[in-house]
Protein backbone atom coordinates (compact mmCIF):
# COMPACT_ATOMS: atom_id res chain seq x y z
CA UNK A 1 0.00 0.00 0.00
CA UNK A 2 1.76 3.71 -0.75
CA UNK A 3 2.16 6.10 1.63
CA UNK A 4 -0.38 9.18 1.39
CA UNK A 5 1.25 11.95 -0.17
CA UNK A 6 2.73 14.50 2.07
CA UNK A 7 2.80 18.18 1.96
CA UNK A 8 6.64 19.11 0.18
CA UNK A 9 7.88 21.06 3.34
CA UNK A 10 9.09 17.64 5.22
CA UNK A 11 12.60 16.99 4.20
CA UNK A 12 13.01 13.38 3.45
CA UNK A 13 15.94 10.93 4.79
CA UNK A 14 15.84 7.40 4.85
CA UNK A 15 15.30 6.63 8.29
CA UNK A 16 13.67 10.03 9.34
CA UNK A 17 11.29 12.71 7.78
CA UNK A 18 11.40 16.26 9.63
CA UNK A 19 9.17 19.55 9.13
CA UNK A 20 9.01 22.75 10.75
CA UNK A 21 6.33 22.26 13.95
CA UNK A 22 3.42 24.50 14.78
CA UNK A 23 4.50 24.82 18.43
CA UNK A 24 6.94 27.89 19.58
CA UNK A 25 9.63 25.20 20.40
CA UNK A 26 10.14 21.50 20.89
CA UNK A 27 9.85 18.27 19.44
CA UNK A 28 7.34 15.90 18.08
CA UNK A 29 8.30 12.13 17.68
CA UNK A 30 5.43 10.97 15.14
CA UNK A 31 5.83 6.90 15.55
CA UNK A 32 3.22 4.62 13.76
CA UNK A 33 1.92 0.99 15.31
CA UNK A 34 2.42 -0.83 12.58
CA UNK A 35 5.94 0.15 13.14
CA UNK A 36 6.05 -2.20 16.17
CA UNK A 37 4.88 -2.99 19.41
CA UNK A 38 4.68 -0.04 22.14
CA UNK A 39 8.03 -0.99 23.49
CA UNK A 40 9.73 -0.58 20.29
CA UNK A 41 8.10 2.50 19.57
CA UNK A 42 8.83 4.18 23.01
CA UNK A 43 12.51 3.49 22.88
CA UNK A 44 12.77 4.72 19.16
CA UNK A 45 11.22 7.83 20.42
CA UNK A 46 13.60 8.12 23.95
CA UNK A 47 16.55 7.86 21.29
CA UNK A 48 15.63 10.91 19.23
CA UNK A 49 14.70 13.03 22.15
CA UNK A 50 18.25 12.56 23.88
CA UNK A 51 19.62 13.21 20.02
CA UNK A 52 17.76 16.31 19.36
CA UNK A 53 18.49 17.78 22.71
CA UNK A 54 22.50 17.03 22.05
CA UNK A 55 21.68 18.52 18.35
CA UNK A 56 21.92 22.36 17.37
CA UNK A 57 18.65 24.68 18.48
CA UNK A 58 16.76 24.57 15.40
CA UNK A 59 14.47 27.63 16.13
CA UNK A 60 10.61 26.74 16.75
CA UNK A 61 9.41 22.79 16.67
CA UNK A 62 10.56 20.21 14.66
CA UNK A 63 7.98 17.38 13.85
CA UNK A 64 9.94 13.75 13.62
CA UNK A 65 8.55 11.13 11.54
CA UNK A 66 9.94 7.90 11.90
CA UNK A 67 10.18 5.61 9.18
CA UNK A 68 10.62 2.02 9.33
CA UNK A 69 14.63 1.00 8.86
CA UNK A 70 14.82 3.73 12.57
CA UNK A 71 13.50 0.92 14.36
CA UNK A 72 16.71 -1.15 13.82
CA UNK A 73 19.29 1.49 13.14
CA UNK A 74 21.91 2.17 15.61
CA UNK A 75 22.23 5.01 17.65
CA UNK A 76 24.98 6.36 16.16
CA UNK A 77 23.42 6.02 12.38
CA UNK A 78 20.42 8.24 13.88
CA UNK A 79 22.21 10.66 15.01
CA UNK A 80 23.88 11.00 11.93
CA UNK A 81 20.40 11.46 9.65
CA UNK A 82 19.13 13.51 12.51
CA UNK A 83 22.03 16.07 12.30
CA UNK A 84 22.21 16.20 8.55
CA UNK A 85 17.92 16.76 8.62
CA UNK A 86 17.95 19.52 10.69
CA UNK A 87 21.17 21.18 8.87
CA UNK A 88 18.85 20.99 5.92
CA UNK A 89 15.99 22.27 8.00
CA UNK A 90 17.68 24.66 9.37
CA UNK A 91 18.59 26.69 6.25
CA UNK A 92 15.30 25.99 4.42
CA UNK A 93 12.98 27.05 7.70
CA UNK A 94 12.26 30.75 7.34
CA UNK A 95 13.41 32.60 10.29
CA UNK A 96 10.10 33.88 12.90
CA UNK A 97 8.94 37.10 12.34
CA UNK A 98 10.74 39.98 15.16
CA UNK A 99 8.13 41.94 16.41
CA UNK A 100 9.47 45.54 17.43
Amino acid sequence: MPLPPFPADWIRGQLLWVRPGREAAGVVCVVRKSLGKAVVRNRVKRRLRHLYRDCEPVSGSVVILVRPGAVAASYMALGRELRALLARLATVSPEPAVES
